[in-house]
């Protein structure tokens, strides 16, 4: 069953049921042909909903069924009826860069031409949380290797998903560290960003160096 309100003016609605619809023809320019069975199709007024039905007859054109609206109540019914429907109406899709999400990394660096205005989005925030997410990335190897020497046979079960959480935890720490932190400029963001996964990364590969004996220790091994 297919049911669709339909805003006429400020002043009616129309309310269409149909017992099931096909597609009959589809174009090039975005419109589609559908046809609609078992179509049942009433206008109404938009007036402060004071329509009320006492039961008119369905089969009758035009009944008027509710008190007061006058000629403002149309009816209709048929076995099929075929329409046009334009999907850009159905489905309103805004163009490609709208928002700054949609950018590619070029267009945010200013490298292309964007596809939006530049001085109505905060592009250089999304460029700096790209950054650093892929320095995040570039910890991540790291943050595995550590986690392995972390792993026995007790701790197997969850040393693996701890390391996951606390790179998740991570990439919401330097999203949060980028919104807050967005005016203070972008080279002065790109630093502290710099500087903390510097900071970061060597604190992990320090503690590899101590446990890397770790990494070759047999499995049955590990207690």
């Amino acid at each position: 069953p297919i049911f669709v309100k339909q805003i006429l003016d400020d002043n009616s609605n129309r309310i269409v049921n149909a017992r099931n619809i096909e597609i009959e023809e589809r174009s090039s320019q975005n419109m589609l042909i559908i046809g609609m069975f078992g179509v049942a199709m009433n206008d109404f007024p938009n007036d402060g909903e004071r329509w009320l039905a006492i039961g008119a007859k369905p089969d009758t054109p035009g009944e008027v069924s509710c008190k007061g609206c006058g000629l403002q109540l149309q009816h209709l019914k048929s076995s099929s009826m075929v329409r046009t429907l334009d999907v850009t109406k159905l489905l309103p899709l805004d163009p490609r860069g709208a928002t700054v999400d949609e950018w590619t990394t070029p267009e945010l660096l200013g490298w292309m031409r964007p596809p939006g205005d530049r001085s109505a989005n905060p592009a250089g925030a999304e460029a700096m949380r790209r950054l650093a997410r892929a320095l995040l990335c570039l910890l991540a190897p790291f943050v595995s290797w550590l986690t392995l020497t972390f792993t026995t046979r007790r701790s197997q079960a969850f040393a693996l998903p701890t390391a996951c959480a606390a790179v998740m935890i991570a990439d919401i720490g330097f999203s949060q560290l980028v919104t807050r932190l967005s005016g203070v400029g972008t080279t002065a963001l790109w630093s502290i960003l710099l500087g903390t996964v510097c900071a970061v990364l060597a604190l992990l590969v320090a503690q590899i160096v101590i446990r890397q004996h770790l990494l070759i220790f047999p499995a049955l091994g590990r207690s």
